[in-house]
């Protein structure tokens, strides 16, 4: 793999960055041995207690526990955004620890069994609802009902059923609040609500809603009356058994196999270049991988092919595409390592959490962030010092002061601040000048490579084509890299203009556009190279 970067994250986990020149592509990948007794695979719903979205780093904050601390994560699942009736809702099946959170979508999904290998498959589900002698089935879970059918809804899915009054609705109380699969629980029915819809769910509540035929049986039902539901999936899962899902399967045996599930084939979907997040398989081995896309320069993102591909080529035996464009994120030790698309991280519906139980232990080195610095002539760059135990925990540091160590012709670190120096001249055939910086503090040390460049080989606009309504304002963004593709830290002396059809831009990147509608383009200049965006101002307002 060409210019591959590793370090470790955990026992028996380890973080890999990746460039590919054709797009370009960047890539990143948690591997991980999920034989190691102290590393484990969970996921993370939501806002915890009901479905929804949150930024994917703060669900893996909630999961944070003595001794089982997250030290890597990415999204996972499609979601309904925006919906009303389903908002933040993910698409596929959602089983947590024996709970049915959602029932299944035709696409396949990741299943985590206590004790055992991951396994990719598709999943379905049977239920029913028993009334004494009557029997009817149970079509879903924690879904929009749909003409005829029966749904069960927990709290999970948010304050009410967010239905129509074109059926009836059943409040229940479970003898047990959470709805598990492969076993029969009993209900005692509160409230009969014919006509009605959007009836509220509070804790240790459930609502039963059905339209059509499925209406007409719980039209039968009385106040205080006993039932039993039961939902089975096929394959049965086991009690503890959790499942996120994703689509489509993007490897089978060994060889990329991009199969058509759910409509995940139609269109550009498949065929063009996005951002990715996908999960591969090798026995007990986990790989979580994404690609950044939709940012010239630095990386397009790769086709359902590509990446089913790239999974092969990691070893991966079985491989489940989740969701990407702006919802691709990876989480690593507290911070998010790559670049979303959205230029922020998007609040997501769920994610595949890696754990490590390794107890904190004393440090043997520091650590310093980001693990390297690549930067203009000029550039400041904010620098985090930490201790770091032998499982990659991080540890308090000890009192002694902390010292730095950089050759004086990259420039100087003050108050935990990196300042490149204002001009640097590589040697012949280099485009930067490149050394080690060192932090010390009594015995431990822990060093990075920093390189500073004199002038970017790209620059780029973003938005690369500019859209914006009469006499608004909106947020640009410039961005360089090195002749690699890897992105640089930007001097002060951003120099923006605009021409005046399209508006007029600040010191900050604001373009205000003009008032009236017209063409025109922004340029911005970084150390002496400039780079060009388009504009146009609509009239509409």
């Amino acid at each position: 793999m060409p210019e591959r970067r590793e370090r470790g994250i955990g026992p028996g986990a380890r973080l890999l960055e990746w460039r590919r020149a054709a797009g370009p592509q960047w890539l990143q990948a948690v591997e991980a041995d999920l034989g190691s007794p102290l590393l484990g695979v969970g996921i993370s719903v939501g806002r915890g207690d009901a479905l929804g979205l949150q930024p994917l780093s703060q669900q893996v904050s909630r999961l944070a526990q003595p001794g089982r601390q997250p030290i890597a994560a990415v999204n996972a699942d499609f979601f309904f955004y925006p919906s009303a009736e389903q908002p933040g809702i993910p698409a596929g099946a959602t089983v947590l620890a024996g709970e049915v959170i959602r029932t299944p979508f035709p696409r396949s999904v990741l299943i985590l069994r206590p004790g055992a290998p991951p396994s990719i498959t598709l999943l379905s589900a049977r239920g029913s609802v028993s009334a004494g002698e009557r029997t009817a089935g149970l079509d879903m879970v924690n879904q929009p009902r749909r003409t005829g059918a029966l749904v069960l809804y927990t709290p999970w899915f948010g304050a009410g059923t967010r239905t129509n009054a074109r059926g009836t609705e059943v409040v229940l109380e479970p003898e047990d609040r959470r709805f598990r699969h492969g076993v029969s629980q009993g209900v005692r029915v509160v409230e009969v609500r014919p006509n009605a819809g959007n009836t509220g769910m509070t804790a240790g509540r459930w609502v039963l809603s059905g339209s059509g035929a499925a209406a007409g049986f719980l039209d039968t039902l009385k106040a205080g009356q006993r039932l039993e539901l039961r939902l089975d999936f096929e394959p049965a899962l086991g009690p503890e058994d959790q499942v996120v899902a994703g689509g489509p399967r993007l490897v089978r045996d060994g060889k990329a196999a991009v199969e058509a599930e759910g409509g995940t084939l139609g269109g550009a979907f498949a065929g063009t270049r996005h951002p990715r997040t996908a999960v591969g398989l090798a026995g007990s081995r986990l790989v979580l991988l994404v690609v950044d896309g939709r940012q010239p320069g630095y990386s397009v993102g790769m086709s359902l092919t590509e990446l089913a591909e790239e999974l092969v080529a990691l070893g991966c035996t079985d491989g489940l595409n989740l969701d990407g464009g702006g919802s691709t994120t990876l989480w690593v030790r507290g911070a998010v390592l790559n670049r979303p698309s959205d230029r922020r991280e998007r609040p997501v519906a769920n994610g595949l959490v890696l754990f490590s139980e390794a107890p904190q232990e004393e440090p043997i080195r520091l650590t310093i962030m980001p693990t390297e610095v690549r930067a203009l002539a000029g550039a400041r760059v904010k620098l985090v010092v930490g201790g770091e135990d032998r499982h990659f925990n991080p540890t308090p540091l000890p009192v002694p002061p902390l010292r730095w160590v950089l050759p004086a012709e990259l420039g100087s670190v003050e108050n935990f601040e990196f300042r490149a120096a204002p001009a640097v001249a590589p040697p012949p055939g280099a485009e930067a000048v490149s050394g080690q910086l060192e932090a010390t503090m009594g015995a431990l040390s822990g060093r990075i490579t920093v390189r500073v460049y004199p002038k970017p080989a790209q620059v780029f606009v973003s938005p690369a084509v500019i859209r914006v309504k009469v006499g608004s304002p909106t947020a640009l963004q410039v961005r360089a890299y090195d002749t690699a593709g890897n992105p640089l830290e930007l001097p002060d002396d951003v120099r923006w203009e605009a021409d005046p059809a399209l508006g007029q831009v600040g010191p900050d990147g604001i373009l205000t556009a003009a008032g009236e509608a017209g063409k025109g383009a922004v340029r911005v200049t970084v150390a002496g190279v400039t780079a060009e965006a388009p504009g146009e101002v609509s009239a509409d307002r």
